[in-house]
């Protein structure tokens, strides 16, 4: 049930989200969309069942199926480490280089 939650609540800020994006923060959305459908697959080729809405969702074992979404998986991890890595430091250029007050905007 906390699974399904999760899942529904990552949708539904997905969905909000995409009515506001800008676009460098739509590569932030992305990486974390990818990074969910990535694992349920990765889990649902490895022969785990996942349980959506009091429905279980099991399919057939499937070794490079799995192997390859959790590259997938991983990858988006490290490209979504790296995007917030941008963002921080965007930041910090326009409040010491710029001299900006941006975070006085954002909070």
């Amino acid at each position: 049930m906390y699974e399904t939650l999760t899942y529904l609540d990552l949708a539904l800020k997905s969905f909000k989200a995409w009515r506001v994006l800008n676009p460098p923060s739509s590569f932030l959305y992305l990486a974390l969309l990818t990074i969910t459908i990535s694992g349920i697959l990765k889990k649902l080729f490895n022969g785990e069942g996942l349980v959506i809405f009091f429905k279980e969702i099991n399919l057939t074992y499937n070794y490079e199926l799995s192997e390859q979404f959790y590259s997938i998986h991983i990858l988006a991890n490290y490209i979504l480490i790296g995007l917030i890595s941008l963002h921080i430091l965007a930041v910090l250029f326009h409040k010491f280089f710029l001299r900006e007050n941006i975070l006085k905007r954002i909070l």
